[in-house]
């Protein structure tokens, strides 16, 4: 009969253990499955990240383009009205001065 006590502790012993041990596999199991998650969900955002990044590029190129074709539309400045805006320009500036000079000379006279 005392054999069958330690016979129940062994068997109790190697259950506790059987069961010690398959906690310890499965926290191993869900820790590796949390990593591979992980890794997949860094795959996902650097894909997106990447595709982002690249419609961003296409945008810009897109814009950069689409200003040249605006710029090469645009009738450039002929020699001739660049000489007359010159002009204009410096007609502009001798008529103020002696607008300023007008104005300078009165306040003297008073």
């Amino acid at each position: 009969p005392e054999n069958d006590d330690d016979d129940d502790d062994d068997d109790d012993d190697e259950a506790r253990r059987r069961r010690k041990q398959k906690r310890k596999e499965e926290k191993k199991a869900a820790k590796k499955a949390a990593k591979l998650e992980a890794k997949r969900q860094a795959k996902i955002a650097e894909k997106r990240r990447l595709k982002k990044e690249a419609k961003t590029k296409q945008q810009q190129q897109q814009q950069e383009k689409s200003l040249v074709l605006q710029q090469q539309q645009q009738p450039s400045a002929s020699p001739s009205t660049i000489v007359l805006e010159v002009k204009r320009f410096v007609e502009l500036l001798s008529f103020t001065s002696q607008t300023s000079t007008i104005e300078t000379s009165t306040n003297d006279d008073e």
